[in-house]
Parts: structure tokens; C-alpha cells; sequence
């Protein structure tokens, strides 16, 4: 299982993602007032200049759709010896990862609605963490998919 290439790759993904729990998303600084707007995978928090959170709203949904990938993840790495069922597995865990890119898009634009930036990149390295999970995944995919093609060979020469 573990000496699997693609069983490696599945494990960067189901970390990546389970980064995104306590990693910063998103930060802007407002230049006029000080106060600054964060987006985790938990709230986004507006915070004023004395550091007193004047505004949380909760990023639930980020923390579900992100954990049902990890599940799925490790759910996928279990299920070695079935490539098909794997191969499904992490074609509905692209989608979940997908949906978070989306979800941490959205709680971003809604963060930038709360305070008036001055400019620059807001992304923090959170942001980046499901993109290197979707590249896991279609890694993890493509080895999948040549151990399938290499028994159905194997089959075919008996």
C-alpha cells in the first residue's frame, strides 16, 4: 500500500488539505483606519487597529467541505486494491477540493467587502495548499490508472 506511488501523492493531498485548518487564507490591512480583515478556514474576523475583533463570521463551510477531502482521501488510500473504486473516489474528491477553492474565493471576496484594502496580494499560502492538492490528485490518478492498465495486460496475456 504505502510503497504504492500514487498512495504517497494521496497523503501530500489529505495534508494539503488538512493544512488549510490552520493555515492564514487571506489578509488584507486597511491603510486608513488599521484595521485588518482575515479569512481562515474557521471565520473571517475584521479586527480594528487595537486588535479587538469588531466582526466574526463563521467559515463553516470551508472546514466541512475541506474535511470531507481528507476523509475521502484517506478513505481513497485504503482502497488499493480496488483502482476502480479508487479512481472514483478521487474524481468526487476533485470536486470537493474544487468547492473549496470556491468557497475560499467567496469568503474572500466577502472579507474584501468588509474592509477597503490598499492594494497588493491578499493570498496567503492557505490559499494555495488545494491547488497543490489538485495536482495530487491527477498525479495520484495517473499512476492509478497505469496500475489498471498494467492488470487488465497482465490479465489479457493469460
Amino acid at each position: 500500500m504505502l510503497q504504492r506511488l500514487q498512495t504517497v501523492f494521496l497523503l501530500v493531498l489529505v495534508i494539503s488539505m488538512a493544512l488549510i485548518f490552520i493555515a492564514p487564507i487571506w489578509e488584507r490591512t486597511d491603510s486608513e483606519t488599521g484595521s485588518v480583515g482575515r479569512v481562515s478556514a474557521v471565520a473571517v474576523t475584521i479586527t480594528d487597529a487595537s486588535g479587538e475583533v469588531t466582526e466574526r463570521v463563521p467559515a463553516i463551510w470551508i472546514m466541512v467541505v475541506a474535511g470531507m477531502s481528507v476523509g475521502i482521501g484517506i478513505y481513497s488510500i485504503t482502497q488499493f486494491k480496488k483502482r476502480m473504486v479508487q479512481i472514483r473516489l478521487n474524481f468526487f474528491n476533485t470536486l470537493l477540493v474544487l468547492g473549496t477553492v470556491a468557497l475560499i474565493y467567496l469568503y474572500g471576496l466577502r472579507a474584501e467587502g468588509l474592509i477597503s484594502g490598499n492594494g497588493g496580494q491578499p493570498w496567503q499560502w492557505g490559499f494555495y495548499l488545494p491547488f497543490i492538492a489538485l495536482v495530487m490528485n491527477s498525479l495520484a490518478n495517473r499512476f492509478i490508472y497505469r496500475d489498471e492498465k498494467m492488470v487488465r495486460e497482465a490479465d489479457r496475456i493469460r
